[in-house]
Parts: C-alpha cells; structure tokens; sequence
C-alpha cells in the first residue's frame, strides 16, 4: 500500500499538523459547510488519528458520512456533498461518487458498484460515465482503477480501452497526451 511506505506517511504527518491543528473537529469549519464526501479518505484519516488521537472522532465521523452518503445497492454511488448545516446529501457526480468509492473501505458496496457498472457498459447505456454529458479519461482511469482493484479484470479493460481511445498518437508535440486533436481539448 502507497501509505505503508515511510517517505509518504512522513508528508501525510506534515501536512496533517496544519490540518489538525486548523480543523480539530471535521464538521467545525468557519469557511464552509460542507463537504465532498471524495475527500473522505478514511485510511489517511486513520494515519492521521495514529498519530493525532483526538483525530480518532473525525474518522468516526467521516465514516458516518460516507456510509450515509451510499445511496444504495440499487444505484450504488455516492452524494458528492454532505451539507453541516441542513445535514443533507447534495448532488451526484460520477467522479466524485467513484472516489468516494476509492477512498472507502467498504469493498462490497465497491464490488457493487463495479458490477453495476459492468452491467451498464455491456448494455451500452455510456452515459452514466459522461460528466454532463462529457467523456473523461480520469472516469475512466478511476473506474479501471477500482475495478483492478475489486479484481474486476474486464470492466479494467475495457476502461483502458477508452482512455486508449483518447491518446493522442501522430500530433507533434501532443502525441502521447490525452484529449482531442481536432477541437484541442486536451
């Protein structure tokens, strides 16, 4: 794991402090309200509280939202947004749900959430990975991202088929990169 390694729990240590030392208490800000529920990274946040203990709470607590922010097995993502002051869910994004998703522990609702997915590409109802309406490489580098890691091989390929697909190969000095040569979105 990327967080077992020294050099990284040393930087998550060093920016934590300013973190801990600026927002106690997750839920406690003074600039905002709310929260993408994709910043939830419980198993930073737990680093975090080994080190800080009084951190222990805002684990507790994000795990809450996170784990209430699911909307279900049925359509199994999560709300971009938790919202303190109403304590309401806001929004969807595929994006954002994936790396809710990512960043959670819970590998069931994750296998679920592949499953589904695999479902709806093999019925060719892409939509559901376009953000308003847009095709992103980073969904679909997420997505395959999360579907290795639920051992998901084919939903894996096929994401890499996609972003593949947005590689950009005889176009001088943007051969290699990303995007659309045509309109230069990249």
């Amino acid at each position: 794991s990327l967080w077992g390694d020294y050099k990284y729990k040393y930087f998550l240590i060093k920016i934590s402090y300013g973190v801990v030392k600026q927002y106690p208490e997750l839920g406690n800000f003074q600039k905002s309200r709310e929260i993408n529920l994709s910043y939830l990274n419980i198993k930073a946040m737990k680093i975090i509280a080994e080190i800080f203990p009084e951190w222990e709470k805002n684990v507790r607590i994000a795990q809450q939202i996170l784990d209430e922010g699911y909307m279900g097995d049925i359509y199994p993502l999560y709300y971009e947004k938790y919202n303190f002051t109403t304590g309401k869910y806001e929004n969807s994004d595929i994006l954002q749900s994936i790396i809710a998703h990512l960043n959670s522990e819970d590998k069931e609702r994750k296998k679920k959430f592949v499953m589904w997915l695999e479902w709806n590409i093999l019925r060719e109802n892409d939509e559901i990975l376009k953000i308003k309406g847009v095709e992103s490489t980073a969904v679909y580098s997420l997505a395959g991202q999360l579907a290795l890691e639920t051992g998901n091989w084919k939903v894996s390929k096929i994401m890499k088929e996609r972003i593949d697909h947005f590689r950009i190969r005889d176009g001088g000095n943007f051969s290699g990169g990303y995007g659309v040569l045509e309109t230069e979105e990249f």
